[in-house]
Order: structure tokens, then C-alpha cells, then sequence
């Protein structure tokens, strides 16, 4: 993917060699949205992956995994909020 939206968007790029949905991948970018910005989402997301490995192995349903992991995020966003309180404003 090109880093200039002009080059992203052109002819040159669009029609270019596969794949063929390149403008509805480059339209993701319009909607889409990265990581959350807290210096703790490395270890959310570990924690969420760990419990979400049993919904992808199918033991158990995706809701009851985040349930699982929810207590360990809640704790993780607190300790979070609790970094960012001391960085210098």
C-alpha cells in the first residue's frame, strides 16, 4: 500500500498486478482504525487472545471468553490510567 493517498488512489496503483480489490482495501483505511493508543494494549490484547484461543479451538463461545478475559483487561486499563496520570502533560 502506497503512504500517499494520491498514489494509493491512482490508475497506476489501482490496476496494477493482483489482487483486484485493491480500492475496496484501500478504502478500509478511510474506516478503519488502529490498535487503541494505551502503553498497556500489548498486554490487553494477550490477555484477550489467551482466553479467545478457546473460541477459536471451539470449547466455548466468544462471549463467554471475553467474560473470562474481562477481568484481567478492567485491571490492565486501570493500571493504564494510572501510567498516563504520571506522564508529564
Amino acid at each position: 500500500m502506497p503512504a500517499i493517498k494520491r498514489v494509493a488512489d491512482s490508475d497506476a496503483f489501482l490496476k496494477a498486478a493482483p489482487p483486484q480489490n485493491k480500492r475496496a482495501w484501500r478504502q478500509a483505511f478511510d474506516w478503519g482504525a488502529g490498535p487503541p493508543m494505551t502503553p498497556m494494549w500489548g498486554d490487553i490484547e494477550r490477555a484477550l487472545n489467551t482466553e479467545l484461543n478457546q473460541t477459536w479451538a471451539g470449547k466455548r463461545n466468544s462471549r463467554d471468553s471475553v467474560l473470562a478475559a474481562w477481568p484481567q483487561v478492567e485491571e490492565l486499563l486501570r493500571q493504564s490510567q494510572d501510567l498516563l496520570k504520571h506522564m508529564p502533560q
